[in-house]
């Protein structure tokens, strides 16, 4: 993406391939650094920066702010260092409460460096299973989702008829009215091929 500031929410980018920025690539000029990506609750697995850094995401002449996502498992042909995240000059990405694999220190706090536990990578199934430490490990300060994000029509908030504060998952489940958790997937009972239906 040119000279935009995107968001992404809830959204899974998974085996692409570019020059770099495998899963996303942005270029955006904006000196305030006020103008720039975001990403909540996505999940960026096996993408691939054939000829560059940024195996999950490159981000040239801006910032970007990451928060509950998981970037596991990525390359770039620059070597493991680039292959999650990669930045132009001076810009740094905010990024937390985020599963970064190779880890993240640069800025933000909450970020882990764990294997996600995907039920079925191999299979391209990036829900997490019960023992996932993206389980409960984001944070709720999420945008409400008064533009129905989730695609399912409801945009009011929590305290009005069938009210909800945050956008439901990439699988239109509910996200935790505790923590959520990090990706674009929510646990719910079932999701490890045990139980059934509902919330956990």
């Amino acid at each position: 993406m040119f000279d935009g500031a995107p968001e992404f929410h809830n959204c899974l980018f998974y085996s692409n391939k570019a020059f770099d920025g495998g899963g996303v690539f942005i270029d955006w000029h904006d000196d305030n650094q006020i103008n720039h990506a975001k990403f909540y609750n996505c999940t960026l697995t096996k993408n691939s920066a054939v000829h560059g850094a940024g195996g999950a995401i490159n981000y040239q002449g801006t910032n970007a702010t990451i928060k509950n996502c998981i970037l596991w498992g990525d390359t770039a042909s620059y070597g493991s260092v680039y292959a999650e995240l990669n930045s132009s000059g001076a810009y740094i990405a905010l990024v937390r409460y985020s599963d970064i694999q190779g880890g993240w220190t640069a800025s933000g706090t909450g970020n882990i460096n764990a294997d996600p536990l995907f039920k079925d990578g191999l299979n391209d199934n990036y829900h997490v299973v019960n023992a996932s430490p993206c389980r409960n490990a984001g944070v709720n300060e999420l945008p409400q989702d008064v533009g129905d994000l989730d695609w399912d029509g409801i945009t009011v908030t929590v305290g009005q008829v069938n009210g909800e504060d945050i956008p439901k998952d990439l699988a239109l489940l509910a996200r935790k009215v505790s923590t959520v958790d990090m990706g674009a997937y929510e646990w719910h009972v079932g999701d490890d091929g045990i139980g059934g239906g509902g919330q956990n």
